[in-house]
C-alpha cells in the first residue's frame, strides 16, 4: 500500500472514530442503561468498528510507522471539537480553545517530523512486554488518584490520561499486528491481540466512564495527546522507528512537543468554578425521552 493511501484512510478512519465518540456520548446522557440497544448507542458502536478497521487497514503499509499515522488522527480532534459544540452542547473557555489549538498544531508537527520509514522486521518482544506491562499499569494507577484530587477538572484530566496510555498500546499493538502478520511471527501476533484487547477495550471503557463525568472534548483532547506521546515512545522503543536525524524534522519534532506542553499548561489554569459547573451540569443534563 502507497503511503498516500495510508494517510487517507488513517483521516478517514479518525474522523469515523470520533464521530462514534459524540454519538456514544450523546446516548449516555439520553439513556445510559440502554448503551448497547438505543438506535443511536449502535450506530455509534458501528461507526467505531469501522472507523478502527479503516485505520488497522492503514497500518498494513510497511513504509507508514505508526508514529506518523497516529499524529495525522489530530484531524479527528478537530472532528469531535466541533461536534461538542454543534451536537453535545458543550461550552468551552477562550483559554480551552486556544489550548486545544496548540495541541493540534503540536501533533501535525509531530507527523511531520516523522519520516516515512519502514518499521524493522523484528520488534523486540521483551520491550514489548515491558511497555504494554508499564502502560496498563501506569493508566490503572491514575485513576486510584481521583480520591486524592477531588474536582472536575482532575477527574477530566485523570480519565483522559489513564485512557490515552490504555489507547496508546493498543495502537502500538496494532501496527504489531500487521507487522506479525506479515512476518508470520506468531509470538508478535499473540502479543498484538493481548495489547488490542487490554488497549483498546480498556481505554474505551475508561474514556465512557470519564464522558459521564465530565466533558467529551476535554477528556478526549486529554486523551489524544497521552496516546500519541505514547505511541511516539513505543514506535521507537518497541518497534525501531527512529528518532529524527535531519535538521528540519528535527526542528518540527521539538517545536511539537513544546507546543504540546503549552497547551496542556493551559489546561491547568484556574478558572471560575460557577462558569465551569454550569457547563458540565449542562452537558450531563439528561434530555427527555420522545
Amino acid at each position: 500500500m502507497p503511503l498516500w493511501l495510508a494517510i487517507l484512510l488513517t483521516l478517514l478512519g479518525s474522523s469515523l472514530t470520533n464521530v462514534s465518540v459524540a454519538l456514544l456520548k450523546k446516548a449516555m446522557v439520553q439513556r445510559p442503561v440502554r448503551l448497547l440497544s438505543s438506535g443511536l448507542a449502535l450506530t455509534g458502536w458501528t461507526t467505531l468498528v469501522g472507523g478502527y478497521g479503516i485505520f488497522l487497514l492503514a497500518t498494513t503499509a510497511r513504509a507508514a510507522p505508526i508514529s506518523l499515522l497516529q499524529p495525522l488522527s489530530a484531524f479527528g480532534l478537530v472532528v469531535i471539537a466541533l461536534l461538542a459544540v454543534f451536537f453535545l452542547h458543550e461550552r468551552f473557555r477562550v483559554c480551552e480553545w486556544v489550548g486545544i489549538s496548540l495541541l493540534l498544531a503540536g501533533v501535525v508537527l509531530l507527523g511531520l517530523s516523522a519520516e516515512g520509514q519502514p518499521t524493522r522486521s523484528a520488534p523486540a518482544a521483551a520491550w514489548l512486554v515491558v511497555f504494554m506491562i508499564g502502560a496498563s499499569g501506569l493508566g490503572l494507577a491514575l485513576l486510584t488518584l481521583r480520591s486524592w484530587l477531588p474536582g472536575q477538572r482532575s477527574e477530566e484530566v485523570l480519565f483522559g490520561l489513564s485512557a490515552g496510555l490504555l489507547f496508546g498500546m493498543g495502537y502500538v499493538s496494532t501496527k504489531l499486528l500487521s507487522i506479525g502478520w506479515q512476518e508470520h511471527a506468531w509470538h508478535l501476533l499473540g502479543l498484538a491481540v493481548l495489547g488490542i484487547a487490554v488497549g483498546m477495550i480498556g481505554g474505551l471503557m475508561v474514556l465512557l466512564v470519564g464522558f459521564r463525568r465530565g466533558r467529551a472534548l476535554m477528556v478526549s483532547a486529554v486523551n489524544f495527546v497521552t496516546n500519541q506521546v505514547l505511541v511516539g515512545i513505543g514506535g521507537m522503543v518497541c518497534l525501531g522507528e527512529s528518532f529524527p536525524r535531519e535538521h528540519e524534522p528535527f526542528v518540527w519534532r521539538i517545536a511539537g512537543l513544546s507546543a504540546i506542553v503549552a497547551g496542556m499548561l493551559l489546561f491547568a489554569v484556574p478558572s471560575g468554578l460557577s462558569g465551569r459547573r454550569a457547563s458540565v451540569t449542562a452537558s450531563r443534563t439528561p434530555l427527555p425521552e420522545k
